[in-house]
């Protein structure tokens, strides 16, 4: 069994590998055909662009593993059931279920490389190539990265107002902060063109400055920079709904906790924190769900509907999981059945067909 394990674990990947190599390129084709448009109306630099779709290796990487995983089981078991070799196999005394085990380990071996990219390569690579797009490409520097209606932040000690905010640099763009004392009551308004974090401060630019007096009355000041020291980080700006593909889970748990005790409604953040759980494993299902039906006969004119049925099926889940994620991001089921139904529903039926499959 051991040469028979080393020879499925070896075409296996290769045809994992040809397949992952064919996807990502078929992605970045429609991406830069899509982005093109854009990146000529723009002037983009050609630096620029390059640096933007690589960094989004990572991602599309994610992404294209399960499809890959689903076609090389079918492509391998398909010629292994052509060529005869698992009825010669099957005649020797060796099931089914074990002769495939490898090909079920690998899998969950890539589901496990899918989640560790997912956790330390994706969020900084989509980090990255967001902020390429919106400063070299579009052109839209700090003060307006992440553009929109003021928001409100509130603290314990302060309330601020802010109309932008670059969280990659670590800027605020016209910003007000009511700052609040005992009962919390006002003490002072401090208003500032822009905020820069720099060695563990924030360093405003264009102040003005006033202190609330006991007789009524305001001390105003006017400064062209002023350093002060605020309890509130970049990270405490992070309300302003970041997109949860630049965080790892442990950042994004991280985040959710914090959240929570500012007492913000964190539904979305949970859907998506399990989902960073539960999406990687779609490579080991897909695995799962391409063994029975390639399997399901060993007669030559069956084969093609039961890589059919197999590619129906996967394709079926991605609907669900994209139904199910919106469903949970709306609040209309719970955070974990988001995110897992769909993995769950795929297993019980790639498990029963796995389970009655030809022995």
């Amino acid at each position: 069994m051991r040469i028979l394990t080393r020879y499925l674990v070896r075409e296996f990947l290769k045809f994992f590998l040809a397949a992952t190599g064919g996807f990502i390129l078929i992605f970045y084709v429609i991406d830069v055909l899509d982005r093109m448009s854009d990146l000529v109306r723009l002037q983009a630099p050609l630096g620029a662009a390059v640096l933007y779709f690589l960094f989004k290796a990572p991602q599309v990487l994610f992404y294209v593993m399960p499809v890959s995983v689903l076609v090389a089981t079918l492509f391998i078991l398909a010629i292994l059931s052509k060529d005869n070799e698992i009825i010669a196999l099957r005649s020797s005394g060796v099931s089914a279920h074990r002769f495939v085990l490898p090909l079920l380990a690998v899998s969950l071996g890539i589901s496990a490389f899918a989640f560790m990219n997912n956790e330390f390569v994706v969020p900084a690579g989509n980090a990255r190539s967001e902020e390429i797009w919106k400063t070299r490409v579009k052109r839209e520097y700090s003060d307006v990265f992440f553009r929109r209606d003021k928001f409100w932040y509130r603290s314990e000690h302060a309330i601020y107002n802010i109309l932008s905010f670059d969280y990659l640099r670590k800027t605020l763009g016209r910003i007000t902060i009511y700052r609040m004392g005992p009962g919390f009551r006002p003490v002072g308004r401090v208003d500032a063109l822009k905020g820069q974090w720099i060695d563990g401060r924030w360093r405003f630019t264009d102040v003005v400055s006033r202190d609330f007096l006991p007789d009524g009355s305001a001390r105003v000041r006017s400064e062209k920079a002023m350093t002060i020291d605020l309890p509130e980080t970049p990270e405490s700006f992070k309300v302003i709904a970041p997109d949860p593909s630049t965080f790892s889970y442990t950042q994004l748990q991280r985040y959710v906790a914090k959240l929570r005790r500012d007492g913000y409604d964190v539904t979305k953040y949970l859907v998506d924190l399990q989902a960073k759980l539960s999406t990687p494993l779609i490579s080991f299902l897909s695995c799962l769900i391409g063994i029975p039906f390639a399997l399901r006969t060993s007669r030559a004119g069956q084969r093609p509907l039961g890589i059919f049925i197999a590619i129906a099926i996967a394709s079926a889940y991605w609907f669900l999981l994209a139904y199910s994620l919106a469903f949970g991001h709306k609040g209309t089921i719970s955070p974990a059945a988001a995110a897992w139904l769909p993995n769950l529903i795929l297993l019980g039926v790639g498990g029963l067909f796995f389970v009655n499959v030809e022995q």
